[in-house]
This record gives structure tokens, C-alpha cells and sequence, in this order.
């Protein structure tokens, strides 16, 4: 009776932590500045540590025995691996910021050649309509990278990672996605910004690729 209690209270808080959560994200949503221009994109964006991620999201099989060992180590040390969710939650959450800022800034581009310009060129527009291919993607993917980290810090906050019969996903999992490699498409939003130079003069598209 206890642990029926107990589970139908966890699949309450559950519920309740995901509805508000969804709640604020839609409001937080309508609240935002999403017309940007090229002058604007710059200031906004959160330079991510490349390195520390290049670190911590190597995959098992490309890794040495020692690393592989400490992994192990890791899996099984609640506080440790709790600690390496939130670092790397860390720094998808200043990538998904830009890329989020990255789509807003192609949607506006995008809605003016459209709407005010109408005349424009089929090269422009295919290099606005790859960066917002680009930046949806990835964020997209972060989105669902996100997700993945918060499920893992509630099972954390529950003690359901103490069950001994659920499996316990090392942190350099978050790297996949459903099947999307986060850097990897994070990776091709650069390339995509640093190639929009030949709709904006360079050094634009310079600065901002330098600060993501």
C-alpha cells in the first residue's frame, strides 16, 4: 500500500513538474524579441566551451581503458554523475540559446524577402532558407537533448536512479538525441552561419560564428 502511495505520488509530480514546465515555456515563447537582424544576433549569443564538451561527450568506443574505467566509476557515483548532467546541461543550454536566436534571425530574413522585398535572389534566398534549415535542426535537437538532461536530474531528485534494475545512461549519452548527433548538427549551424557571407559582408557572419 506504501509503495502504491509512493509510486502514484512520483507519477503526480511527474505530471505536474511537466505541465508547468511546458506551461512556462510557451509563455516564456510569447514574451520574446523573435525579429532579429544580423546587427542584433551577435550580442545575443553564448559562447559554449567547446572543449569541455569535445571531453565529456566522447562516445565509450573511442575512449582509453583508463577513461573507460573512471566512466564506470562514474555511473555508479550518484553525486558525480549528477554533477556531469548539470555541466553539460550547462552548455547545451547556451547552444540551444543560439540556436534558437540563429532560427529567430532566418525566420525575419526569411519573412522579409517574402513579404516586403518579393523581388530576390534564388541564391540568397537558398542560403537564408539552409540557415534556418540548420538552426532548427539544432535546436531541435538541443530541445531534445534538454529534455533528456531535466529527465535525468528528476529521476535523480526521485532516488529512482537507485534501483538497481534501471539502467543508468552514462552523461556522454546526451551527445544523441533520438538518433541526432548534438554536435554534429550544432556543427553544421556554424557552417551555415559562416556561408550566409555571401548574402552579408563577412566579418558579420565572422563575429558571430566566433561567439557561438
Amino acid at each position: 500500500m506504501i509503495f502504491h502511495s509512493w509510486l502514484w505520488a512520483s507519477f503526480w509530480t511527474l505530471a505536474v513538474s511537466a505541465a508547468s514546465t511546458l506551461g512556462f515555456l510557451l509563455f516564456n515563447h510569447q514574451l520574446r524579441l523573435r525579429w532579429r537582424t544580423i546587427d542584433e544576433v551577435a550580442d545575443f549569443m553564448r559562447k559554449p566551451d567547446e572543449e569541455l564538451l569535445a571531453r565529456m561527450l566522447v562516445p565509450t568506443d573511442d575512449i582509453d581503458i583508463g577513461e573507460l574505467m573512471e566512466r564506470l566509476i562514474l555511473i555508479h557515483d550518484r553525486r558525480k554523475r549528477r554533477i556531469e548532467i548539470e555541466r553539460i546541461r550547462e552548455q547545451f543550454q547556451r547552444m540551444f540559446h543560439n540556436a534558437r536566436a540563429n532560427r529567430e534571425w532566418a525566420e525575419s530574413d526569411w519573412f522579409y524577402m517574402l513579404r516586403v522585398r518579393k523581388e530576390h535572389d534564388e541564391e540568397e534566398f537558398s542560403k537564408i532558407r539552409a540557415l534556418w534549415v540548420a538552426a532548427t535542426r539544432a535546436w531541435l535537437a538541443l530541445g531534445l537533448a534538454l529534455g533528456q538532461a531535466w529527465l535525468l536530474c528528476l529521476l535523480h531528485f526521485l532516488q529512482f536512479d537507485r534501483l538497481s534494475f534501471l539502467r543508468r545512461p552514462e552523461p556522454a549519452a546526451l551527445r544523441k538525441a533520438f538518433g541526432l548527433d548534438v554536435v554534429m548538427t550544432y556543427h553544421r549551424l556554424k557552417e551555415a552561419v559562416a556561408d550566409m557571407s555571401g548574402v552579408y559582408p563577412e566579418e558579420n557572419c565572422a563575429a558571430i560564428v566566433d561567439l557561438m
